[in-house]
Order: structure tokens, then C-alpha cells, then sequence
């Protein structure tokens, strides 16, 4: 093959070398994930052999033992964000020489290891040590600046304020606002100034409110009138082919009698339909009494809105006659401040003249 050639880009090369090695299987080169899982069983299995170690040596000390233990924690809490091969390695090796110690130390009872143990102990960090933590005294609380909540208070009216119908106030101790009609899904109201009184705000609500629950009221008497409706046709066909119109007569005890003690009464069982109302008969009535609600409050609505529109009317001319006023006097005004100026101009040669 020529010298400009690689083999390994060669097809037909790659391909007689397969032929030729039939035998060779190329394994797969393992991922990173595997193999950090199998550093993570690794490190588990070797810390359980170092803490079982540990409480079983009967050569230490407990008081040298919980001080092991809890530094083989540490050193293992310390180590656990590692990546680098080589720092692996390294931790590796120290634990697996550790394990053996502890095991030499606990089943041969070997006396180098056991002083080796002692001696690791001693260099250990005095924090590392069996010592009872002492807490720091907390911190003062702070001294809290808010405010209390104040407690809820429900929208009233001002006190002595006049009712709005009592307008227009002939006298006034600054210019006259003309209110505006307002018309607040359906209730008029009259608006003098923003931000909008929370009392009357309050009202409107409850004035909405009411009229929904009417209307769910009448839709659920619409729905139950349909029901209503199907059991009088029943009732109707049971009549016409059995001659059904009233139940047999029957005898009920312990009710109260005519006279109001407890005794026996007679009744009927089952529903009629020659003494008795149908079955859409009370729903039909409530139903008629919801919308004369309805419109016996859109009447209000409309009798109230003609009188506040006569409010706004008899504002706005008094506004406008007011503005007149207004006008007028800052022109009269005007006209004597110039004469008075002119009388003064006129009076000023005259005293030149006498001094």
C-alpha cells in the first residue's frame, strides 16, 4: 500500500481486516455514567466496611472509637464531589489501607495496627474529636416597625351628611360641581368626585348581588317547570287509561287529629288531580314572583335615574347662572378698580401744582 495512504480510511481495508480476524470483538468502551455508578457502589460498599470495622474493634477505646467514626464521615462528606481520576485514586487507596488495618486490628488483635489506630487518633484535628458542642446565644429579635393591622371596618355613610334626592343646595361655600349620571349595571347613581365613596361602592354590590341570586332563582324554577311538566303528563296518562285520580284511603297513627292531640286521621296516598294543584302550579307562581321582582326594581331603577337626571338638570342651570354671576362681578369689579385708578391719575397733577 502506498506510503500516502492510510489504512484506517480504507474501506476495503477495514473490511479484509475483519475477515481476517473473525475472532477479535471489539468490547464497548464503558460511558461516564457507568462508570461513576460504579464508583458510587465502590465508595458505599468501602464506607460500610470501614464503619463496621470501626464498632466491632475491641482494641479501641469508645471514646477514641466515635472519634473515628465520626472523622471517616467527614473524610467521606468531604470527598464527595469528586472528579479527577487521580484525587479518586489517591482517596481510594487510603481507605482500602485503612479497611486493612481495622481488620488486622479487630481479628488478629495486632498490636502495630492497634498503635498505628491510636496514633491516626491523636493526629486527628481536636474538632474532629468526641467533644459536646457548645451553641452561640441566639440573636436578639429584632424590634418589629409595621404597623398593627387595623381591624376591618364596615362602609358606613358620613355622619350628617344629606341625602342625595335633597339636591340642589341653593347656597354653597365654594364653585358648584355638576354631579354626572352614572349607570352602574343597571342602578343609577350619581358621581360627584373620584375616588368613589367605599359605602356607596358597598351598596352597589349588594344591590347586584340580590339581583343575581333573582335571576339564578328564576333560571332553577325555569328548570324544575320542564320536570313539572313531565310528571303532570304522567299523571294525566295514568288518569286517562286507569281512572287514577286520588289514592285509597288509608289510616295513619300517631299524628296529631283535628282537635290537636295525638290520635288517628284519615288521608289520601298519592296525588290527585281533580282536588289538587298540578305539579307546575307552585313553581309557575314562584317563578311569576321572581320576575315581578325584576321588574318591579327596574321600575325603581328607571323612576330614580328620572329623578337624578332632574338633579343633574336643575345643577347644571344653576351652575351656569352662577358662572354668569361670577363673570359679572369680576367685570364690575374690573371696571371700578379702573376707575378708581383713573380718579387717582386725575387727582395727582392738581397736587403738583399746589406744592
Amino acid at each position: 500500500m502506498p506510503a500516502y495512504l492510510v489504512p484506517k480510511r480504507s474501506g476495503v481495508h477495514r473490511f479484509a481486516g475483519e475477515q481476517r480476524l473473525p475472532q477479535a470483538i471489539k468490547t464497548p468502551k464503558p460511558s461516564s455514567s457507568d462508570i461513576h455508578c460504579h464508583q458510587t457502589t465502590t465508595a458505599l460498599a468501602l464506607f460500610r466496611a470501614l464503619i463496621t470495622q470501626c464498632t466491632s474493634a475491641p482494641a479501641i477505646p469508645d471514646d477514641r472509637r466515635q472519634a473515628l467514626t465520626r472523622h471517616i464521615r467527614a473524610q467521606f462528606r468531604k470527598n464527595r464531589e469528586l472528579q479527577s481520576p487521580r484525587l479518586l485514586a489517591r482517596a481510594f487507596k487510603a481507605g482500602y489501607e485503612a479497611e486493612s488495618i481495622l481488620h488486622s486490628c479487630t481479628e488478629c488483635n495486632d498490636a502495630e495496627s492497634r498503635s498505628r489506630v491510636l496514633n491516626l487518633l491523636d493526629q486527628i484535628a481536636p474538632s474532629c474529636r468526641l467533644q459536646k458542642k457548645t451553641r452561640s446565644p441566639p440573636l436578639p429579635a429584632a424590634a418589629d416597625t409595621r404597623k398593627p393591622p387595623q381591624p376591618f371596618r364596615r362602609p358606613a355613610p358620613w355622619p350628617g351628611a344629606t341625602p342625595v334626592l335633597s339636591r340642589p343646595h341653593l347656597e354653597l361655600s365654594g364653585r358648584r360641581h355638576v354631579p354626572k349620571l352614572v349607570n352602574a349595571n343597571g342602578f343609577p347613581f350619581l358621581r360627584f368626585k373620584k375616588p368613589q365613596s367605599p359605602y356607596l361602592s358597598r351598596v352597589l354590590r349588594d344591590k347586584i348581588f340580590h339581583r343575581v341570586k333573582i335571576f339564578d332563582r328564576m333560571y332553577a324554577f325555569e328548570g324544575m317547570i320542564l320536570q313539572a311538566e313531565r310528571e303532570d303528563q304522567w299523571d294525566n296518562i295514568v288518569r286517562d287509561m286507569h281512572g287514577v285520580s286520588a289514592g285509597p284511603t288509608t289510616t295513619i297513627i300517631g299524628r296529631r287529629g283535628a282537635r290537636g292531640g295525638a290520635g288517628e286521621r284519615t288521608g289520601r296516598i298519592g296525588r290527585g288531580l281533580d282536588d289538587e294543584p298540578s305539579w307546575t302550579a307552585e313553581l309557575r307562581e314562584g317563578h311569576k314572583d321572581c320576575k315581578s321582582q325584576l321588574h318591579r326594581h327596574t321600575v325603581e331603577a328607571s323612576q330614580l335615574a328620572a329623578k337624578m337626571q332632574a338633579i343633574v338638570d336643575r345643577e347644571g342651570e344653576l351652575a351656569a347662572q352662577e358662572r354668569i354671576e361670577r363673570k359679572m362681578a369680576k367685570n364690575q369689579a374690573r371696571k371700578d378698580r379702573k376707575a378708581r385708578e383713573r380718579e387717582e391719575g386725575a387727582g395727582a397733577p392738581e397736587d403738583l401744582l399746589r406744592q
